[in-house]
C-alpha cells in the first residue's frame, strides 16, 4: 500500500472530511487508484459528510402538546366554558363521561354561587352597619338575583326599609344602634334557620360567626 493510499485511510479514519477529500485527489493520480478502490473511499466519505451534517444541524423535535380527551375536558372546565365540555364529552366520552361531566359542572356551579352569595352579603351588612342603607339594599337585592328564596337578603331589606324610617324620625344615634342591634339578631335567628335546613351549613355558619362578632361589637358600646 502506498503513502498516498495510507492517508486517504488515515484521513477517513479521523473523521475529517475536508482532509479525506484532498487526501482521495491526491490518490486518484497514482497507479494503485483502482475503480473498486475508489468507490470503496469515496463512499466512506460520504457517509462521514452525511454524519457530520446530521450533528451540525439536529432535527427539530416537536413539542409533545397533552391533546387528550382529558385534557380537554379540563381546560374547558377550567376556563368556564361548561357548554363546551358538556359537548365534547358527548361527542367524544361515553354515557358515563357525560354523567361525570356534569355532575363536575354542577358542584362548580352550586360552589359559585354560594361564594357570591357568601361575598354579597358581607358587603351589604357591612355597608348597613356604617349606615350606607342604599348600597346595603342594592347588595340584598343581588343576593336575591342569585337566590330567590334567601331569607337572609329578605330579612336585611326589611332592616334597610326600618333603618330609613328611624332617620325620618331623626332618631338619636343610640336608639339606631339599639336598632342596628335588634336587627342583627333577627339575621342571627334566620342564618341559624338555614343552618339547619340548607346543605351547604358550612357556609352558613361562617356568616353566623361572623354575625356574633358584630353583635359583640354592637352590644359594647351599650
Amino acid at each position: 500500500m502506498s503513502k498516498v493510499e495510507q492517508n486517504v485511510i488515515d484521513a477517513i479514519d479521523s473523521g475529517n472530511v475536508t482532509k479525506a477529500n484532498q487526501a482521495i485527489k491526491a490518490f486518484q493520480k497514482t497507479k494503485g487508484a483502482t475503480d473498486k478502490k475508489l468507490n470503496d473511499y469515496f463512499s466512506q466519505i460520504k457517509e462521514m459528510d452525511s454524519n457530520e451534517s446530521e450533528e451540525e444541524y439536529p432535527a427539530i423535535v416537536e413539542e409533545v402538546v397533552d391533546v387528550s380527551f382529558e385534557s380537554k375536558l379540563e381546560s374547558l372546565i377550567a376556563q368556564g366554558d361548561y357548554n363546551g365540555a358538556i359537548a365534547l364529552a358527548k361527542a367524544e366520552g361515553s354515557k358515563e363521561d357525560v354523567k361525570s361531566v356534569q355532575a363536575i359542572i354542577d358542584a362548580k356551579v352550586e360552589g359559585d354561587k354560594y361564594a357570591k352569595i357568601d361575598e354579597f352579603t358581607t358587603l351589604a351588612n357591612d355597608f348597613y352597619n356604617k349606615g350606607a342603607v342604599t348600597k346595603a339594599t342594592s347588595y340584598y337585592n343581588q343576593i336575591l338575583s342569585v337566590d330567590p328564596k334567601s331569607e337572609v337578603a329578605k330579612q336585611g331589606l326589611i332592616n334597610c326599609e326600618n333603618y330609613g324610617k328611624m332617620e325620618t324620625r331623626g332618631a338619636k344615634k343610640g336608639d339606631r344602634t339599639m336598632e342596628e342591634l335588634l336587627n342583627l339578631v333577627k339575621q342571627a335567628v334566620v342564618y341559624a334557620r338555614e343552618l339547619s335546613t340548607q346543605e351547604g351549613g358550612s357556609t352558613v355558619g361562617r356568616r353566623s360567626n361572623k354575625l356574633g362578632k358584630r353583635l359583640y361589637a354592637l352590644i359594647k358600646k351599650q
